[in-house]
């Protein structure tokens, strides 16, 4: 059993936001008086990418859900196009058989 797009998408996101936000408060507290130079220039700048990741992420997601939300939308006005050509359609011939 696969998992969907969004599903994959989504989990990556969480992923990247729960190692920025351990690396965030690792950085603060266990490890700010350890990292020194070097260290802590390059430390910060990783985890200043997995934010950066999980942000792409996030637009990757809105775009993928705006995409899919105006399908259905297009979807949904079709059908109702065609159901009320239906109903017309209907109309007529109850109209014709009376007349």
């Amino acid at each position: 059993m696969g998992m969907s797009a969004d599903f994959r998408r989504r989990l990556l996101g969480a992923i990247f936001l729960g190692i920025s936000a351990v690396m965030l408060v690792l950085g603060l507290t266990v490890l700010k008086g350890r990292l020194h130079r070097e260290a802590l220039v390059y430390y910060w700048l990783a985890c200043f990418v997995f934010v950066t990741l999980a942000m792409i992420v996030a637009l990757l997601d809105f775009r993928a859900v705006r995409i899919k939300s105006r399908a259905e939308q297009k979807e949904l006005i079709e059908k109702t196009l065609r159901e009320m050509g239906r109903q017309r359609d209907a109309e007529a011939k109850d109209g014709k058989r009376e007349g």
